[in-house]
C-alpha cells in the first residue's frame, strides 16, 4: 500500500468511509498527514452513505456535523494545564482549521455536497453515492455505478474502511480463507489500486495461509468474528 502511495506525484486518495464519530476523526486525521505531510497526495476525496447500511454508517449530515464539533472547544473536558491539556488542544484548534482551509480550497472533498439530505437530492451525487446501499456486490461496480467505477479509475488509490465494504468486496462469500483477496473481489481486481482495511468480525476471511487459519482455529475458534484481528488487503491496478 506505502509502495502504492509513494509512486504518485500531487495524486489523488478515495477514503470510502465507515464508521461516524472517533473512527471518521481518525479518517481525517490519516487524510491530513497524506496531504500536509507526504509530497505524494494532493487531494483526499471521502465516499458516504446517503443512508446508514448500520447505524453508525457515516453520511454528509455526519461528516459537516463531525468538523463544527471539533470547532466547538465546549464539546471538550476542560483541559488540565498539569497534564498538557492546553498544548493539545491548540494543536486540535490548529489541525482542525487546517481541514477546513482544506474543504474550502478542495484538497479534502465530500464524494456529495456537504447539505445533501439523507436518503439523496442531486442525481450526480446519487450516482456517487446510492450504490454503497445498493443490493449489489462490489464486484458490479462497473455494470451498475458506472460513474462511481469510472471516478476511482482515475485515483491513485481507493481505502476501503470496515468490515461491511470488506464483505461486499468479497461479494459475502465464505471463501475458503487461503483464497487470495485478487480472487475474492472478482471483475472488480485490476480496475483501480484499492486496499481494504477492517477488523474481522464477519465469518469472510481471505488472503490468510491456510496453516494460520488452522492455527487461529485452535486457538480461538471465534477469531474470524470478535474483532481481535485485522485485515489490511491489497491489490495494485494492473
Amino acid at each position: 500500500m506505502w509502495q502504492c502511495i509513494k509512486t504518485l506525484q500531487h495524486g489523488r486518495i478515495d477514503i470510502v468511509l465507515d464508521n461516524a464519530g472517533f473512527e471518521l476523526f481518525t479518517d481525517l486525521a490519516f487524510a491530513d498527514f497524506l496531504v500536509t505531510f507526504t509530497p505524494y497526495v494532493a487531494q483526499v476525496v471521502f465516499h458516504p452513505k446517503l443512508i446508514p447500511w448500520f447505524v453508525s454508517d457515516v453520511t454528509p449530515f455526519d461528516f459537516k456535523s463531525t468538523l463544527a464539533s471539533l470547532c466547538n472547544v465546549s464539546v471538550f473536558p476542560a483541559p488540565s494545564p498539569a497534564s498538557g491539556g492546553l498544548e493539545a488542544l491548540h494543536a486540535l484548534e490548529n489541525m482542525v482549521a487546517r481541514w477546513n482551509q482544506y474543504l474550502q480550497n478542495g484538497v479534502f472533498m465530500l464524494s456529495v455536497p456537504e447539505d445533501t439530505a439523507l436518503g439523496g437530492g442531486c442525481e450526480v451525487g446519487s450516482m456517487m453515492t446510492s450504490f454503497w446501499t445498493s443490493p449489489w456486490p462490489y464486484w458490479n461496480m462497473q455494470t451498475h455505478a458506472n460513474t462511481l467505477w469510472k471516478w476511482f479509475r482515475g485515483s491513485g488509490l481507493v481505502v476501503f474502511k470496515g468490515d461491511l465494504n470488506y464483505r461486499k468486496l468479497t461479494g459475502d462469500v465464505q471463501w475458503p480463507v487461503s483464497t487470495s483477496f485478487s480472487d475474492a473481489i472478482g471483475p472488480l481486481s485490476g480496475s483501480f489500486s484499492l486496499v481494504s482495511l477492517c477488523m474481522s468480525k464477519s465469518d469472510v476471511v481471505v488472503g490468510v495461509a491456510s496453516e494460520v487459519a488452522e492455527k487461529l482455529d485452535y486457538q480461538d475458534k471465534t477469531w474470524r468474528v470478535n474483532g481481535k484481528f485485522a485485515l489490511v488487503s491489497f491489490v495494485p491496478a494492473s
